[in-house]
């Protein structure tokens, strides 16, 4: 019985972590060419590529802590990973992420191309460890709930003030 609901459970995990690695790479990749220029035009700073990795590492966390099984954090920041390999190649008739080795383009945007792009291994990585930790100490409380009698919960019947033993 307990297999059948892993099974389920799997079954329902992995298409919804495919899905949020696809939703942060389409969202994160239209993210991450904001840039906060200068006065001189040149120079930049590419606030756009942060907030994209913040995006996609927290759907990562998010799909790993949801069903409880870090490797979907590492299935979506994967997807995530692949698709911005796509994005950056020159299929689209140009490169949506432009990481200096196929454009000519300013600095500031070959920049935010590559911290979206090679930020994202770093992000994956960080959200399997986050969901991992969140996760690791969930277990580790809810361990120790069961291991604790309901009398030392507060829910004696001295504590109540009433001989009734329901909780």
């Amino acid at each position: 019985m307990e297999q059948n609901s892993r099974e389920g459970t799997l079954r329902r995990a992995l298409p919804v972590s495919v899905l949020l690695g696809l939703v942060a790479a389409v969202l994160g990749t239209a993210l991450h060419g904001r840039i906060l220029y200068q006065e001189d035009g040149m120079s930049g700073l590419p606030l756009g590529a942060l907030a994209a990795l913040v995006l996609s590492g927290a759907a990562a966390v998010f799909a790993g802590v949801l069903y409880r099984r870090p490797v979907m954090s590492a299935v979506a920041g994967a997807v995530t990973y692949l698709v911005l390999g796509a994005f950056s190649m020159d299929i689209f008739g140009g490169p949506l992420i432009v990481t200096g080795t196929s454009s000519d383009q300013t600095l500031p945007i070959t920049v935010a191309g590559q911290i979206w792009l090679f930020g994202q291994a770093v992000v994956t990585l960080a959200a399997v460890v986050i969901s991992a930790m969140v996760l690791g100490r969930q277990r580790r409380a809810d361990a120790r709930a069961a291991a604790v009698p309901s009398w030392q919960g507060g829910s004696s019947p001295s504590a109540q003030g009433s001989g009734d033993l329901r909780p």
